[in-house]
């Protein structure tokens, strides 16, 4: 245990069982003790430890983790399909368009400057500014943000759709 959390457990010990002061009647008289109130012992606090060691004991907010890559290789017939579904149901609509065809961003089809990584890292971070999209980050599991790369990976091999 650390130092901290004994001082703190013997404060709070310290604060339960000091016997509380009798009470007074309405002519400002104490009652009198009762032969079965035996008094009760007084514990000494634990000494506190200084507000700068316990805020150093406190840990930062961890950010997310980076992967370590895809589980499994990202040509993956299973996980590109299971990539098209979770795409379709989550980025398709509004802003990706369908299969990626460029909604309110570039097309994903036929696109060459495509890093897994990269795209793994923006699905889980998101963006800001005038390309703003959520972070997934703690929305979806990296199996699930793996599986957006590979299907997004796939429609960068595809050929662009003539524009409409």
């Amino acid at each position: 245990m650390s130092k901290i959390t004994i001082a703190l457990a013997g404060v709070l010990l310290a604060s339960c069982v000091a016997a509380p002061a009798p009470p007074e009647t309405h002519d400002g008289a104490k009652p009198a003790a009762s032969p079965e109130a035996a008094p009760m012992p007084a514990v000494a606090p634990a000494p506190a430890a200084p507000v700068a060691s316990a805020a150093a004991a406190i840990p930062a907010p961890a950010a997310l983790p980076v992967s370590s890559g895809p589980p499994w290789p990202l040509d993956d017939p299973e996980h590109i399909e299971k990539g098209k579904i979770r795409f379709g149901a989550n980025c398709a609509a509004y802003c990706h368009g369908f299969e990626g065809s460029g909604g309110k961003t570039p097309a994903f089809r036929g696109r060459k400057d495509l890093v897994a990584e990269q795209v793994f890292k923006v699905i889980t971070e998101g963006r800001v500014g005038s390309a703003v999209m959520p972070a997934w980050g703690k929305g979806f599991s990296d199996e699930k943000r793996w599986e957006l790369v590979a299907y997004i990976m796939w429609l960068s091999r595809q050929e662009p759709r003539p524009p409409q």
